[in-house]
């Protein structure tokens, strides 16, 4: 009897071991994946925005937008529209972002949730991810975030601050003061990842 036991637990223990191991290597994989995908995407983006004229150029960037609109310009590429890319220097990550978030958009790229640049309540998210958002939380306050927008213009941001909040933290995310906002799920799927920053002057 206690040999038989012995064995349901073995042989229990190595169901769990390869489970582990199952579901790790399948987060790795979409990992891999989704850093594949959005280094693809961004390349079409920069090579499209390159193609299309526009504004170009930093020091005006904010005079030449529409201050009352939340609209931003798009670039579409293989039918998704983009507002341009985010680039995070401390994290080596440079990201096309979305104009509409949605599930299967967030499996692609980040995805812009709400906001615009011009509003000051641009909100972006994406997955946990380690080549989306994943490691967020390293960046410290004062570090660079960098916004160039689908005309061209590039914007300087300044990591604020950081804060964890619930998953029904809705209001709480999007009513910062803050000029943008990144965030991403825990690893649990319990709680968000969100990273305040001001537009720098």
């Amino acid at each position: 009897m206690n040999k038989q036991k012995g064995k349901l637990l073995t042989i229990l223990g190595a169901v769990l071991v390869l489970s582990a191991l199952f579901l790790f290597a399948m987060n790795y994989f979409e990992d891999v994946s989704a850093g594949q995908q959005s280094a693809e995407r961004l390349n079409d983006l920069i090579a499209a925005m390159d193609a299309a004229p526009g504004a170009e150029g930093t020091d005006d960037a904010l005079q030449q937008m529409d201050l009352s609109t939340h609209e931003m310009t798009e670039t579409v590429v293989d039918g998704k529209a983009y507002i341009g890319y985010l680039t995070i220097p401390k994290l080596q990550l440079e990201l096309p972002i979305l104009s509409e978030w949605s599930y299967p958009n967030l499996q692609l790229a980040p995805c812009r949730y709400t906001g615009a640049i011009s509003t000051g309540d641009l909100v972006l998210l994406a997955h946990n991810y380690s080549r989306h958002f994943g490691r967020i939380t390293e960046l410290k306050s004062g570090d660079e975030i960098l916004f160039t927008d689908a005309e061209g213009r590039e914007f300087c941001y300044t990591v604020a601050q950081k804060e964890t909040l619930g998953a029904g933290d809705v209001e709480e995310m999007l009513s910062s003061p803050y000029d943008l906002t990144l965030f991403t799920c825990t690893l649990d799927g319990g709680s968000r990842h969100a990273v305040r920053c001001d537009l720098a002057q």
